[in-house]
């Protein structure tokens, strides 16, 4: 997720500014923007991230690919995500303690990013969110950049904020950002973030780690490098799987609409990056060409897959609307390029690891009213198309962005579900009416 400087609120603001001015217009007009959108609209900048907030051959080795139960026809018969031999054990004392995360039949997992940088308003720590939310909330989101000196930076402080998830009794989705290339994944910084990994699980804390994310977009340094991209996550992976065993693996890719995108990272037209991405091998990259695939690591390798979903209303931002009917179906759900039908080919688990609609306050004259629609329109749109069909994969899991804040820009951004009692008291019927599942 992205923002002016950082509405995420875990990273730092860097200086440089994405520059996908012309892209902007064709992924906007798509009713829930993602990342990709405001980067693509020129008003987002990369940021640091601190912590404060074709298949692969398989087999069954201890730093080898998860067992997921292959039926031979290059998909899967279940979700790989299971515990393995020799997992971390320290026992369950309840919630998603001592296990790897696993979807749940009775519905979508909720949980929320109230950890970061800059942040105006948010929770003040896990257990705080369940009690403002009347709900227990299934995990908490912290976006961290690789060091090479600690393998990533502020150890100390992700520690202790896993300490407060373990009291929460939640798990971590821990997104690792490689801000300066993907060439900083040396064997000494993987080495030395599986050892937090490790750390964060001996307190029987899950991990999701969702590793250089919207890999598919022009804006990160780690974007639109697909040979390199998965060569990296299949080493990251195998070492995590040697030694962080409750520790799973997230591909989360960014939406289709308005893919390739340009920026200072797309790849030259004929270098071998654009070759892969060629996916029709017609000699261009462009909207016909597949915009995971070129990717995915395979399988063998990955846990779950994921994606993003906000609602920013129109651009420019700073509007108040509330989001079309068939918004969130619109991107999740569109008739080419897919993620939840990506998802379901690959019979893989599926989650919104980034979910938000924003209200933006104005001086005097907040109107609570306008704040709940746009809130409870975009959650129920994402409830009732959470359980999926034949051909599109359910949602089985939803991070929701707790916080609020003042952007560089001056703009304020109200993310927040519990900020207000006049949202709260809208909000905390639907969580449960049924779609999601307490964290009891």
């Amino acid at each position: 997720m992205a923002h002016d400087a950082a509405i995420d609120g875990p990273r730092k603001p860097r200086s440089r500014a994405c520059k996908l001015a012309v892209a902007a217009l064709a992924i906007l007009i798509v009713a829930g923007i993602t990342i990709g959108a405001l980067f693509a609209a020129g008003v987002l900048k990369t940021s640091s991230a601190t912590s404060s907030a074709a298949d692969s051959s398989s087999g069954n080795g201890s730093n080898g690919p998860r067992g997921d139960n292959s039926n031979g026809s290059g998909t899967t018969a279940s979700p790989s995500a299971t515990p393995t031999d020799g997992a971390n054990k320290t026992a369950s004392t309840g919630g998603m303690l001592g296990k790897l995360v696993t979807p749940n039949d009775k519905g979508m997992l909720l949980g929320a990013h109230i950890w970061g940088d800059g942040i105006q308003w948010s929770a003040k720590d896990p257990s705080n969110w369940n009690k403002l939310a009347d709900f227990n909330g299934a995990g908490f989101g912290a976006f961290v950049s690789v060091d090479n000196a600690t393998g990533i930076k502020d150890p100390e402080s992700v520690i202790g904020y896993a300490k407060q998830i373990k009291d929460a009794k939640g798990f971590m989705l821990f997104t690792l950002e490689p801000m300066d290339g993907l060439h900083v994944m040396t064997d000494s910084v993987i080495d030395k973030v599986v050892a937090v990994l490790v750390q964060i699980n001996d307190m029987g804390v899950p991990v999701m780690l969702r590793f250089a994310h919207e890999m598919n977009g022009a804006w990160y340094a780690w974007g639109q490098k697909p040979d390199l991209y998965k060569a990296t996550w299949i080493k990251l992976t195998k070492a995590v799987r040697a030694k962080a065993k409750l520790t799973s693996t997230v591909w989360a890719a960014n939406v289709a609409a308005g893919y390739p995108w340009t920026d200072v990272y797309s790849p030259a037209k004929g270098s071998p990056d654009f070759v892969a991405m060629d996916t029709n091998k017609d000699g261009a990259v462009d909207a016909k060409d597949d915009p995971f695939a070129p990717y995915y690591p395979g399988n063998d390798w990955v846990d779950w897959i994921g994606f993003s979903l906000f609602h920013f209303g129109p651009y420019p931002f700073g509007k108040n609307v509330v989001p079309d009917s068939g918004a969130v179906a619109g991107v999740l759900e569109p008739a080419t390029w897919s993620i939840t039908q990506f998802a379901s080919s690959m019979n893989k688990p599926f989650g919104v690891f980034e979910a938000g609609a924003v209200y933006y306050p104005s001086s005097g004259a907040n109107d609570a009213v306008l704040d709940a629609s746009i809130k409870t329109t975009w959650l129920s749109q994402i409830a009732a198309i959470s359980k999926g069909s034949a051909s599109h994969a359910r949602i089985s899991l939803l991070m929701w962005f707790e916080i609020a804040k003042i952007e560089n820009s001056g703009q304020a951004r109200d993310f927040a579900l519990f900020k207000s009692n006049e949202v709260a008291d809208k909000i905390k019927p639907m969580l449960k009416a049924g779609a999601f599942v307490n964290n009891a």
